[in-house]
């Protein structure tokens, strides 16, 4: 999170032509920063959730997305979304526990 009246339009546009998304964000804002915040239980205050949506809504986003040309992403979805969720997603490969 930044505060948006720290941004300039020249930061914004060094922001767009960094290549690391967010991390440029956060790399040219002049303020204090701290990242990586945890509550009490340890666990992150705040995480990114892009993909937790509904087969229609992650069909939007795929539609809309810069990486839309890298991947058959509805075919992707449609398969997802035709079976139970195994563990392991389709994205990264990474490993989640149902709880």
């Amino acid at each position: 999170m930044v505060r948006k009246r720290v941004l300039t339009p020249v930061m914004i546009r060094e922001v767009i032509l960094h290549g690391q998304d967010r991390l440029g964000l956060v790399s040219i804002v002049p303020e204090k920063r701290i990242r990586n915040i945890y509550g009490l239980d340890g666990k992150p205050m705040a995480d990114h959730y892009s993909w937790v949506r509904t087969q229609e809504e992650m069909i939007k986003k795929v539609q809309t997305f810069d990486h839309k040309s890298d991947l058959n992403w509805i075919s992707l979805i449609e398969n997802q979304f035709s079976q139970d969720f195994n563990g392991t997603d389709f994205i990264n490969g990474y490993e989640y526990e149902i709880v």
